[in-house]
Order: structure tokens, then C-alpha cells, then sequence
């Protein structure tokens, strides 16, 4: 069976164990509050603390919490951060958030010599380096979301009306997503256990199994074969880059760089990357597998 692609991303909670014996769920949907429409992929984290979530590509987003009061904040490349403050008794609650666009730069950059994104790329690679070193151990919880698009579907838009929002022009084959619990110490230690495994009906159960990545590794590793990434140590081997413009979050300039893969016959990405200015460190991706990194027949894997 031949899938056109395969839309992929995941919902990363570091370093948190629940400790109540009770939860509730806090979710809302995350608007631009001038044109009121949903953002994907927006960060949701509770202040001072390491726990945290993404909301999806339809801008909903969900955490499990005990009772008490929280200060949930809310942040995303090219808007300013906001601020919930909620109480969390004995109930649900659904809180919708709306966020105002920062200020934007994407002036025409003029290039003489080397393009500046070389530069940003060396240093994000020794942020790198120095943040690996520094991290000897950490545990997380993990959710990971697969729609699988074909032209072989025989799904509904109806039947997905409560999971997919909005049309493509290639119909859903299937929906799968599961709940991962992993454990890493070096210096190579890793565990992982699937607390979870939901899958649509025309999906062979096992298909689903988590796929939990790290664009701080050196390479992605699909059994087949390894992609690397654009951060690793032999980087410019493989990629080029051009700097593409500047946003922000809050106060923050952030770099914009096109990723470009050198090849079309070895396991590559391509897409684009967000670079911290100062500290220079990888805060959001939205990469695509090329035409060497077809795992399991799939046509390209998207990560955001």
C-alpha cells in the first residue's frame, strides 16, 4: 500500500511525574487575535516549572492537572507570550487563548560572501554541544500523532469530523497516536514504555509505535537507514542554508534559515529551522524527509 505522506509531530512533557491521585483536564484552542484564526504547534508550559505541551495543527491543546492554581503561559514565534492564570478544582476546564502578533522583520537581506546562516548554524551546533554535555539524565512523557494521507483512503470527512479540521486534497487513510513513557542517562541508557496505542479501524494494531526524536542527535534513526540532522557535528557536509529573515518571540529575535538538503539520493531534510539570537538554540522545526527517505513505502515524513 503506497501512502502519498505521512503528517507527523509530537508532544514532549519533561521531567514530570503527576503526583495527585486526581486530574483534570485544562485544554482551549489558541487563536491570532486579529484574524481569529487557529495557530499550530503553539508551546504551552506551567511557569517555573519543566512540564509543558504543544498544541496541534488545528491550534487545540490539552494538560492533565491535580487541583490547585496554575500560571499556564503561551508562546510562539512572531507573537508575544500571554498568561493564564487558573484554578483547577473539581472539574474540567476549557480556557481559549488568543495571542497578538510581535513585530515581524522579513526585510530583503542583501548577501556578499559567505550567507550569514552559516555562522548562526556554527554557533547553534556548539549551543549544542555544550548543552549534551551539561545533560546527564532525564525522563519524559511523550504523545505522538500520526495522520497517514492516501489516495486509497475510504475514510469519511464525516466519520473525522471530530479529530481533522479542514480539507486537503488527499483524503485521510488513517489516524494514529500513542503515549509514550522514556527514561535516558549516559551515557546510553534509554528506556521506553507504551503506556497507550489508539488507532482508526482500517489500521493494523502495533502499527502506531512511538517515534520519539531529538534534532539535538546527531541523526534520525529509521532502522533503514539514519538522516542527519541539521544540527549534527558534520552538518555542512550535507546541508546548505540561507537565512531567510528574522522574527521574534516576546523580545527575542529569532533566525529564520532555509534548510537545504545537498542530495536527492542519500537520506536527507529539507525545510526550515528557528535559531535563538544570543544563545542560538533550536526552538521550533517544520523539516520534510526527501525522495532517499522513504521508510516503510511512505512517499515523506513531515516533522513540526
Amino acid at each position: 500500500m503506497h501512502f502519498r505522506y505521512l503528517l507527523f509531530f509530537i508532544i514532549l512533557f519533561l521531567g514530570f511525574e503527576n503526583s495527585f491521585s486526581q486530574t483534570f483536564e485544562v485544554s482551549g484552542k489558541i487563536f491570532d487575535a486579529k484574524t481569529n484564526k487557529s495557530l499550530e504547534y503553539v508551546t504551552v508550559r506551567l511557569a517555573d516549572t519543566a512540564v509543558g505541551t504543544t498544541a496541534d495543527r488545528n491550534g487545540f491543546y490539552f494538560m492533565k492537572l491535580g487541583p490547585g492554581s496554575y500560571k499556564i503561559i503561551f508562546s510562539f514565534i512572531g507573537y508575544f507570550s500571554d498568561t493564564s492564570y487558573i484554578y483547577v478544582e473539581d472539574k474540567d476546564i476549557e480556557r481559549n487563548v488568543f495571542l497578538k502578533q510581535s513585530e515581524i522583520l522579513t526585510d530583503q537581506i542583501d548577501i556578499y560572501g559567505e550567507d550569514p546562516a552559516y555562522e548562526i548554524i556554527r554557533k547553534a551546533i556548539e549551543y549544542k554541544k555544550v548543552f549534551r554535555s551539561s545533560l546527564n539524565e532525564y525522563e519524559y512523557d511523550a504523545y505522538s500523532k500520526f495522520v497517514i494521507r492516501s489516495n486509497q483512503s475510504d475514510i469519511t470527512e464525516k466519520d473525522l469530523a471530530e479529530k481533522v479540521e479542514g480539507t486537503t486534497k488527499i483524503p485521510i487513510f488513517g489516524i494514529l497516536e500513542s503515549e509514550t513513557k522514556g527514561y535516558f542517562k549516559k551515557p546510553d541508557l534509554e528506556k521506553q514504555i507504551v503506556t497507550a496505542n489508539r488507532e482508526t479501524a482500517n489500521i493494523a494494531r502495533g502499527f502506531a509505535i512511538p517515534f520519539i526524536v531529538n534534532f539535538y542527535d546527531e541523526s534520525l534513526d529509521f532502522n533503514e537507514f539514519r538522516i542527519p540532522t541539521p544540527l549534527s557535528d558534520n552538518a555542512f557536509d550535507n546541508y546548505e542554508y540561507k537565512l531567510k529573515g528574522t522574527t521574534s518571540i516576546d523580545s527575542l529575535l529569532v533566525y529564520k534559515i532555509d534548510v537545504i538538503n545537498s542530495s536527492e539520493n542519500r537520506p536527507l531534510l529539507a525545510g526550515t529551522i528557528y535559531i535563538a539570537d544570543s544563545i542560538f538554540s533550536l526552538i521550533n522545526v517544520n523539516l520534510t524527509t526527501n525522495d532517499a527517505a522513504k521508510p516503510l513505502g511512505i512517499n515523506k515524513i513531515n516533522f513540526k
